[in-house]
């Protein structure tokens, strides 16, 4: 029997995709890349996926949400989210209600609302309605949440196993002239956020970070490495970048 895994298929602006692997099932979260890919990545085994969860309805999230529908494969959300699915891709979400917790194959989800934005058609920066998932399955925990300014809820009583999350970009990195300058700020997190956030959910349950959707502009790979480790607690940790082709045994 293999090890349990997550592949990250895609992170970052080009789209973003990963999947918890097991011997019986897969979830997946995100599909901002081609279904094709998403297919070579879990091997074909389109027939063991359960589900496919989406954060929000951004392009390099739901890519791919139509093709996975088609297949048969069940898509979860937000309303916002599914709302803007049946619309524009014709594809049909089961839309979740924060803090609710649901049951996807084998494994137990429960969606939390975390800020992001976009913009409207006037070009005006608006809320976008995000959601990241703690995700339960035998007796491991994975906390996956991207594109957020802050994550309101403290997960210290979960114990969790993984966090996929997201580490965009360094705060004095960013050049405050450049157009999207406020969507970065309000709508992706910077390291101090998501070590901020490790040092008071990781515990010593906490086995690995991968941190994911970084900006290919505004980051540093190694700085953010040394950070998060050092703020999740250190010691046997691991910390990694969810970079395309990376497999994480769980």
């Amino acid at each position: 029997m293999e090890n349990d895994r997550l592949i990250c298929m895609g992170s970052g602006s080009k789209g973003n995709a990963y999947a918890i692997v097991t011997d019986k099932e897969i979830l997946l979260l995100d599909c901002g890349i081609r279904f094709k890919d998403i297919q070579r990545s879990i091997h074909y085994r389109t027939t063991d996926v359960a589900g496919c969860l989406v954060t929000h309805r951004h392009s390099d999230h739901v890519k791919a949400i139509k093709d996975i529908y088609m297949r048969g494969i069940p898509v979860y959300g937000n309303k916002e989210t599914a709302d803007w699915a049946c619309t524009r891709s014709k594809a049909l979400i089961t839309t979740l209600k924060e803090l609710r917790r649901i049951n996807v194959g084998h494994f137990s989800v429960t969606p939390f609302l975390v800020p992001h934005t976009t913009s409207s058609e006037d070009g005006e920066l608006i809320d976008c309605q995000n959601f990241g998932y703690l995700i339960k399955w035998s007796d491991k925990v994975l906390l996956y949440a991207t594109d957020f300014e802050y994550i309101k809820y403290k997960f210290t009583d979960q114990n969790i196993n993984y966090f996929l999350i997201e580490c965009n970009h360094l705060s004095d990195a960013l050049d405050t002239n450049a157009a999207n300058f406020d969507h970065v700020v309000k709508g992706h997190a910077s390291l101090k956020t998501t070590c901020d956030f490790l040092r008071v959910n990781a515990t010593e349950q906490t086995k690995a970070v991968i941190l994911c959707h970084l900006s290919p502009y505004n980051s540093d790979k190694n700085r953010m490495i040394m950070s998060a480790y050092e703020a999740a607690g250190g010691g046997n940790k691991i910390v990694t970048i969810a970079d395309k082709g990376v497999s994480i045994d769980l």
